[in-house]
């Protein structure tokens, strides 16, 4: 069962980290620091990698 958590861990992180690096594009369009933050935690897609985080340090945390 664990490992079912890891692995769904890392594809959230990992799908998550995809999108937060393309949406570094926008910069270019003009968004400043704080704008591009809350765009972030605004979008489900983005959220994903914080849930698939802290499930994975739940999981490590748990294991000691």
């Amino acid at each position: 069962m664990k490992l079912l958590f890891y692995i769904l861990s890392i594809l959230l992180m990992s799908f998550g980290l995809t999108f937060i690096f393309v949406y570094t594009n926008l910069y270019t369009v003009g968004y400043h620091t704080l704008e591009y933050l809350s765009f972030l935690f605004t979008r489900m897609e983005c959220i994903s990698f914080f849930i698939g985080f802290f499930l994975l340090c739940f999981l490590c945390i748990k294991k000691r």
